[in-house]
């Protein structure tokens, strides 16, 4: 048995990519909180991009070491699983955004002391920037936490388990990112435990879903990117306290539903090596 932390692919996985996207966020984060910025917003926004892709980088050069181009084939193989019923479409891509616009709507008609503005972004200029952007982000994110971590983890957790350990790392992960971001400037750390308490439960739903689906990178890929375009592109409801914490509870509340009412697959641990599992190394 091997009890050395750098012997285990999953801890690797969270090593390596914690160690590049850190590198690449905290000299951008050191310089945003500074009065004068010592690296240029412009470059800045373009820069942290990189930090994103290090889930996926790290997933496909760890599949490469651990079964060559079979390994990496085998994780890129699960973005094109896509037949997996209407049904599971709908809870990828429609639930989230469905929830954002449904929460700014009631915030906005209650009269919010500041309105939550619809369509920032979308102009036949920015929008489809927005949208190249975000997906790159998004499988950048995808391939990793899902493709790579998420399989290895159920190997020895239970789906539940394993989506709260995912749910916390993910979360941490982002810190330095979300020291860039406006909503931190005006809100200061309880933003982040906000950030915290919407990740944990997305963390549990995307497991969810992704059990069900043959585990499909493409509908965690689609589920994360249609969140991000609804709350970045159309309507930021997580940029004003309120309607935010409204979403969080909402999230909890849908994520208890989806727990209780699939009890059974969220307390089994699964002793099995799932399509693909070549591209994830065992936790001894």
């Amino acid at each position: 048995m091997r009890h050395t932390l750098f012997k285990t692919s999953v801890n690797l996985f969270f090593i390596a990519t914690f160690t590049v996207s850190w590198i690449i966020w905290i000299p951008l984060a050191v310089s945003h909180l500074q009065s004068t910025h010592f690296i240029p917003e412009g470059i800045s926004n373009i820069v942290r991009l990189l930090g994103v892709l290090a889930p996926a980088i790290m997933a496909i050069l760890l599949a490469a070491r651990e079964n060559r181009q079979k390994g990496v084939g085998a994780l890129l193989e699960r973005l094109k699983i896509w037949d997996v019923g209407w049904r599971w479409w709908v809870v990828a891509a429609l639930v989230q955004p469905t929830v954002l616009l449904l929460v700014a709507l009631a915030y906005n008609t209650l009269g919010g002391s500041s309105e939550l503005p619809f369509y920032k972004h979308l102009n036949v200029v920015e929008l489809p920037v927005q949208v190249v952007l975000l997906t790159i982000a998004t499988l950048g994110e995808e391939i990793g936490w899902r493709g790579f971590a998420l399989p290895t983890l159920l190997k020895k957790h239970s789906p539940l388990r394993a989506s709260l350990l995912i749910g916390f790392i993910w979360s941490v992960w982002h810190i330095p990112f979300w020291l860039l971001q406006d909503s931190y400037d005006q809100y200061g750390l309880g933003y982040m435990a906000l950030n915290f308490l919407m990740i944990v439960p997305m963390s549990i739903y995307i497991t969810w879903f992704f059990r069900h689906t043959r585990e499909s990178i493409l509908l965690a890929s689609v589920f994360h990117l249609t969140f991000n375009i609804m709350n970045v592109a159309v309507v930021p409801v997580t940029s004003l306290i309120v309607p935010y914490i409204l979403f969080i509870i909402i999230q909890w509340l849908i994520v208890g539903w989806v727990v209780w009412s699939d009890r059974p697959i969220f307390g089994q641990v699964l002793n099995y090596r799932p399509e693909g599992s070549q591209i994830s190394g065992d936790i001894r």
